[in-house]
C-alpha cells in the first residue's frame, strides 16, 4: 500500500492531457466539417472529400487519419443540414409572415422534383432559404402542392396559417385559376397572392416581343449558324482563333443564344459578336476565297452564307441596338434574382428600365 502511494502514477492520463487531447479532436473536427460545408456550398461530389483532406495534410494541416471517407463525409453533412434546419424552424417560429418560392426540376435520374424556398423577414432583415426537396410522382397540380405541403410541414407546424403570398413560375400547373398549385395552397384563403416570378415573366415578355420581328429572326438564325459552324468543327474554331491573333484581338468564338437565362445567353452572343466582329469577318472571307485548301464545298457555301449575312450594314446596327436594349434588360433580370429584394426595389428598378427603353424608340438605328 505504503509503495503504491509513494510510486507516481504513470499509466493515468492528467486532466490537462484530456483537455489537450479533446481541444486537438475538436480542431481536426472542425476542419473536416468546414470541408464538408464547402463541399456542400460548391455543389461538389462527396468523393471530393477525400483528395481535400490530404492536400490539407500536404498543407501542413492535421486532420487525423479517421473520418476521411465518403461515407463520413455524408454523415457531417446530415449533421450540418440538421444545425440549419434547426435555424430555419427558430426564425420561421418566431415569424408573423411567410411567403413560398417553388419551382420543379429534372435530377440526373430524370425524376420529377419540387424545391420549396422560404422567405420571411427576420430582425428586420429580409431572407431566402432552403427548406426541401422532394420527389413527385406525378407532375400534376395535386401531387406539387402535397410535396410542397410535407416539405413546410418539416419546418413549421402552423406555416398555413403565416402564408402570404407563394411564387411560381407561369405553367399552367402553377397559375391555373381553379385546380392550379396556387389555388390548392391557398384554399379557402383569399388574402394569399401569387406571384408568377419576375424574372421568368421578363423573359417571357422579351421573347413575345421580338419573336414577329423578321430582323430579330435573321439575327438568330445567323447566331444559331455561327454557333454551330465553329462548335461542330476543331478545325474552324481553331483557324477563328488565329485569325483573332493576326489581328492582336482576343480570341471571342461565337456563343449559343438558347438556356435557363436566355436574355444572358443572347446579350453574351452580341457582345461576342460585336467585338470580334474584325476577326469573325476576316475568317469568314478567308474560308470562302478560291485559294484556301482542304476546305469543303459545304462549308465554303456555309460562309459564303454567314459573310453575307453579317456584312449588311442593317444588321449590324439592329445587333447594336439589340445590345443596348439587352444590356438593360440583363441588369433588370439581375436584379429581379437577388434573393433579398424587397417590392420598392423591383419597382424602382422596374421603372427606370422603362424609362431608358422609351428613349430608345426615338433613336434611329
Amino acid at each position: 500500500m505504503c509503495r503504491a502511494q509513494s510510486e507516481p502514477l504513470l499509466e493515468t492520463p492528467s486532466v490537462t492531457a484530456l483537455l489537450a487531447m479533446s481541444e486537438q479532436t475538436s480542431t481536426k473536427m472542425k476542419i473536416l466539417f468546414r470541408t464538408v460545408h464547402a463541399i456542400g456550398k460548391k455543389a461538389r461530389p462527396f468523393s471530393d472529400f477525400e483528395w481535400m483532406c490530404d492536400l490539407d495534410e500536404q498543407k501542413g494541416i492535421a486532420v487525423g487519419s479517421t473520418y476521411r471517407n465518403e461515407k463520413q463525409a455524408k454523415v457531417f453533412m446530415n449533421y450540418i443540414a440538421e444545425v440549419e434546419r434547426e435555424k430555419i424552424k427558430e426564425n420561421v417560429k418566431t415569424t408573423k409572415f411567410l411567403s413560398i418560392t417553388t419551382d420543379g426540376s429534372t435530377d440526373s435520374s430524370v425524376k420529377e422534383e419540387e424545391l420549396v424556398y422560404v422567405r420571411f423577414s427576420h430582425l428586420g432583415k429580409i431572407e431566402s432559404k432552403f427548406v426541401g426537396i422532394k420527389s413527385v410522382e406525378k407532375a400534376d397540380a395535386s401531387h406539387i402542392s402535397q410535396a410542397i405541403c410535407d416539405i413546410m410541414d418539416q419546418v413549421s407546424d402552423d406555416w398555413g396559417s403565416k402564408l402570404v403570398a407563394i411564387g411560381t413560375d407561369g405553367a399552367s400547373v402553377m397559375t391555373g385559376s381553379k385546380n392550379g398549385v396556387v389555388s390548392k395552397l391557398k384554399g379557402d384563403k383569399s388574402y394569399i397572392i401569387g406571384i408568377h416570378c419576375m424574372a421568368h415573366r421578363l423573359e417571357l415578355s422579351f421573347s413575345d416581343a421580338v419573336r414577329s420581328n423578321l430582323m430579330f429572326q435573321k439575327v438568330e438564325d445567323l447566331f444559331c449558324g455561327l454557333y454551330t459552324f465553329y462548335h461542330t468543327s476543331p478545325l474552324n474554331r481553331a483557324k477563328l482563333i488565329n485569325s483573332f491573333q493576326a489581328l492582336g484581338h482576343t480570341s471571342l468564338v461565337p456563343t449559343r443564344i438558347g438556356g435557363t437565362r436566355w436574355v444572358g445567353h443572347l446579350l453574351r452572343a452580341l457582345d461576342h459578336l460585336l467585338q470580334g466582329y474584325q476577326g469573325l469577318v476576316l475568317h469568314l472571307e478567308q474560308i470562302q476565297s478560291p485559294d484556301s485548301q482542304n476546305v469543303r464545298s459545304v462549308q465554303k457555301a456555309k460562309a459564303r452564307k454567314y459573310y453575307s449575312v453579317a456584312r449588311e450594314a442593317v444588321i449590324v446596327r439592329f445587333c447594336g441596338f439589340l445590345h443596348d436594349t439587352l444590356t438593360h434588360l440583363s441588369s433588370l433580370s439581375t436584379c429581379l434574382q437577388r434573393s433579398a429584394i424587397t417590392i420598392a426595389e423591383a419597382h424602382s428598378a422596374l421603372t427606370s428600365t422603362q424609362a431608358l427603353l422609351e428613349k430608345y424608340k426615338t433613336r434611329f438605328w
